[in-house]
């Protein structure tokens, strides 16, 4: 549960790691203004330092927000991009299971997540118990909640 910033990732396809996966920040102000950011963490090779996974911003801002709100404690946005943005910092939201990285933080101001992540699997077209990709609009909806004692 927060009022800060959310976080999510499409991770490394292979080791679900944040070294090298595509991020979009969102932020809901006080006055309901959504911040929207697209970022990306760059390939860094070993011994890797922190500042080797912190998520640069991406030069082109393919995430957009449809609504969000906060209320009694709680986060709630709806945002889109396209499947493929052709960006070569974004990963292609495809028709497989997708390693996920999510991570909150305790204000609007992005930083370090500390133990407030997660990691996942899902099929953003559906299966699973997931929502079916809706062939009418090009949008899928994703809940992702309980994620209050989120641990890596």
């Amino acid at each position: 549960v927060t009022t800060g910033w959310i976080g999510l990732g499409l991770a490394e396809a292979t080791t679900g790691s944040m070294k090298g996966a595509d991020i979009v920040t969102v932020s809901v102000s006080a006055g309901g203004q959504v911040a929207v950011t697209d970022r990306y963490v760059n390939w860094a090779s070993y011994p890797l330092q922190q500042s080797d996974l912190y998520p640069l911003t991406d030069e082109q801002q393919d995430w957009s927000a449809v609504n969000g709100s906060e209320a009694s404690g709680i986060t709630t946005v709806v945002i889109k991009r396209k499947l493929d943005t052709k960006d070569i910092n974004d990963r292609c939201i495809e028709n497989k299971p997708t390693r996920i990285i999510v991570a909150y933080g305790d204000d609007d101001n992005f930083g370090y997540h500390d133990s407030r992540r997660g990691i996942g699997k899902v099929n953003f077209f559906g299966g699973d118990a997931l929502p079916s990709f809706s062939e009418a609009d090009g949008t899928f909806t994703l809940t992702m909640g309980g994620y209050s004692g989120m641990n890596g």
